[in-house]
C-alpha cells in the first residue's frame, strides 16, 4: 500500500510538471503572438477593402528609429532655427550698420567735408559775363580750364591761376602760395595768390639764367626789369604779364570811347561780387576781364594777414620795383596792378603799386597774339 500511494505521489508530481510545463509554453506563445501582432503593419491587398488606419502599429524597433529620426530632427530643427535665428540678427546687424554710420565713418565725413567759401555762394563761374564769347584753354600741369580774352594786342586770362603743383614746380614750396583765409574752397572761386618769387617762378628763372639764384628772394638783386619777358609760374605758352603790359591793358581801355564816362577799373570788374556801400560798385566787365575782389594778403594787415575780401584785388607784374640797380639796395617789392571797390565814373583810380614781395596776390597769365 505504501508502495502504491508513492508511485501515486511521484505521478501526480509528474503530471503537475507536465502542466506547468504547458501554461509556460502557452504564454510564451502568447507573448510571440502579441509581439508579432505589434510588429506587423497591415496593408490592403490588390484590388481588397482598405484596412483601418488604426491597424497600423509600429514595432519596438520602429519606435527607437522614430524616436531617434524624432530626436535628430528635433535637433536639426532647433539647428537650423538657431541658424536662421543668428541669419536674422546678422541681417539686423547688417541694417543696424547701413542705417546708421559708424563713428569711424562719421570721423572721416566730418574730416573730408568742404568748409563752404567766402564768396556768398558765388561760384567761378558766376563772375564771369555771359554777354561775352569768352576762348577757352586747358593747363596740362594738373588739367584745369581757363577762360580768356583779346583786349588790345594780348590774351588776358578772364580767371585767376590756381595752380599748386609743389613737386614739380619747386618754386611753389610751402609759404608761396596761399588761398584767401587759408581756405581751399576760395581758391575754387578766386584762384591762388602767390608771392613774387613764387609768381616769378625764381628757381627756373635762376636755373635759365645761370646766375641770379637769389632772383625773388627778400632784399637780394635780380636782373628782371619792366618790359622782362618770363614765363613765370604760367601755363606753357603763357607768360607773367610786366609793367609794361598792365599799363598797355590801362591805355586800351582807358582811351576806348564806346563807354569813356565810366573808370578803367568799372570796366574790369565782374558785374557781380562786389561791396555795395558809398563809391563801390559792381563793374561793367565791358571787355570780360572779369575781376572777382578776392582780397590780398600782407603781413601790414595783423591776424592772418588776409583783408579786402569783396572791396579789392591785387595782381602780380614780373617787374621787380628798382630792376637790377645795386643802388637802390636789394629787391624788396615788385609792381603789379590793383583794382579798388571805391572807384567811381569821374575817377580812374587805378593803380600800378610796388608791394612787397612777401605779399600774397593773384596771377592772370597773357599770351601774344599771333600776326599772320
Amino acid at each position: 500500500m505504501f508502495k502504491v500511494k508513492k508511485e501515486t505521489t511521484i505521478l501526480c508530481g509528474i503530471a503537475l510538471l507536465v502542466a506547468l510545463l504547458m501554461g509556460c509554453g502557452d504564454s510564451a506563445s502568447a507573448n510571440d503572438a502579441g509581439e508579432a501582432e505589434q510588429g506587423e503593419t497591415i496593408t490592403s491587398p490588390v484590388g481588397g477593402d482598405s484596412a483601418p488606419s488604426s491597424q497600423n502599429v509600429s514595432s519596438s524597433s520602429s519606435k527607437k528609429v522614430s524616436s531617434s529620426s524624432s530626436k535628430k530632427n528635433t535637433i536639426s530643427g532647433l539647428s537650423s532655427s538657431k541658424q536662421r535665428s543668428s541669419s536674422s540678427v546678422n541681417q539686423d546687424k547688417q541694417k543696424s550698420s547701413q542705417s546708421t554710420p559708424s563713428s569711424s565713418s562719421k570721423k572721416v565725413e566730418s574730416s573730408s567735408a568742404k568748409k563752404p567759401s567766402d564768396f556768398n555762394g558765388l561760384t567761378r563761374e558766376d563772375y564771369l559775363n555771359d554777354e561775352i564769347e569768352y576762348l577757352e584753354f586747358e593747363d596740362e600741369r594738373d588739367h584745369q580750364k581757363y577762360k580768356y580774352v583779346k583786349i588790345g594786342s594780348l590774351y588776358w586770362m578772364s580767371q585767376n591761376l590756381n595752380y599748386s603743383d609743389s613737386v614739380n614746380t619747386k618754386s611753389l614750396t610751402e609759404g608761396r602760395s596761399f588761398c584767401y583765409n587759408d581756405n581751399p574752397s576760395n581758391c575754387d572761386v578766386a584762384g591762388r595768390m602767390y608771392t613774387w618769387s613764387a609768381a616769378i617762378d625764381s628757381l627756373k628763372v635762376a636755373a635759365d639764367s645761370g646766375t641770379f639764384y637769389s632772383c625773388g628772394l627778400y632784399d637780394k638783386n635780380c636782373a628782371l626789369h619792366d618790359k622782362s619777358i618770363i614765363q613765370g609760374i604760367c601755363p606753357e605758352g603763357w607768360r607773367l604779364p610786366n609793367v609794361s603790359d598792365w599799363s598797355g591793358l590801362i591805355y586800351t581801355i582807358k582811351y576806348d570811347k564806346t563807354d569813356s564816362l565810366i573808370s578803367v577799373p568799372e570796366r574790369l570788374k565782374a558785374k557781380v561780387g562786389w561791396d555795395l556801400y558809398e563809391y563801390h560798385t559792381n563793374g561793367s566787365d565791358a571787355y570780360g576781364f572779369s575781376a572777382i575782389p578776392g582780397g590780398d594778403k600782407s603781413k601790414n594787415y595783423g591776424g592772418n594777414g588776409y583783408a579786402g575780401l569783396h572791396e579789392l584785388v591785387g595782381f602780380w607784374s614780373a617787374s621787380p620795383y628798382g630792376g637790377n640797380l645795386t643802388e637802390r639796395g636789394g629787391i624788396t617789392e615788385a609792381r603789379g596792378y590793383a583794382i579798388l571797390g571805391n572807384c567811381n565814373v569821374d575817377s580812374d583810380c587805378y593803380t600800378i603799386k610796388n608791394r612787397s614781395i612777401s605779399n600774397g596776390r593773384y596771377i592772370r597769365c597773357v599770351m601774344d597774339v599771333e600776326t599772320p
